[in-house]
């Protein structure tokens, strides 16, 4: 049975028309999660810094995003792929949104951007974040190439999820060298 994608089903799966964006469709639907982490971040730590129930809210929120691009891709995944006659389309980014999110669920060693070194560390760990997904996206490592094989919205969705888990683990071993603070004291960006 075949679904039409209706106008909500697009805009939900190609998260707001980022999908129809070009070049690189799937990396600009990978940015919301880390602009909407980045915007947290800096919320919570206007009162006293960022704390640990901040983090955990942090990730509440990024939860919260996988879900919806999740969502996305069950719900419209079908009818997205008969829409554009292929496979996981270009246009479907939620998948993208889904798995930049779930890595980022999974916790990062944000800190407070009430001072310069705060917001340059976590740009740097937001960018680095954002780098490490795309490339575990693109790479399509086991088991993801083949998860990405299943039919309809889980092979669409699936994959990213496992790419935001392999990209979360290299994050942890590259953090085990330096912390991004830690990286611009280094490169003495710090006052």
């Amino acid at each position: 049975m075949s679904q039409k994608l209706t106008r909500f089903g697009w805009l939900a799966v190609s998260v707001g028309g980022l999908g129809a964006l070009r070049p690189a469709p799937g990396t600009w639907g990978s940015i919301p999660p880390v602009a909407i982490a980045l915007a947290a971040v800096w919320c919570f730590s206007q009162e006293q810094g960022f704390s640990d129930q901040d983090q955990t809210n942090l990730q509440l929120l990024m939860l919260a995003v996988t879900i919806l691009g999740s969502a996305a891709c069950w719900i419209f995944g079908r009818a997205a792929e008969a829409h554009c006659a292929g496979k996981d389309p270009s246009l479907v980014v939620a998948d993208e949104t889904a798995g930049q999110a779930f890595m980022l669920m999974l916790g990062a060693p944000w800190v407070a951007m009430n001072s310069s070194e705060g917001l340059l560390a976590n740009l740097l760990l937001a960018g680095t974040a954002f780098v490490l997904f795309r490339v575990f996206d693109i790479l399509k490592l086991p088991p993801a190439n083949r998860i990405q094989n299943l039919k309809g919205g889980s092979g669409i969705l699936l994959d990213d999820i496992v790419a935001g888990a392999q990209a979360w683990v290299t994050l942890k071993i590259i953090l085990l060298w330096k912390t991004p603070t830690e990286v611009i004291d280094c490169l003495g960006l710090t006052s």
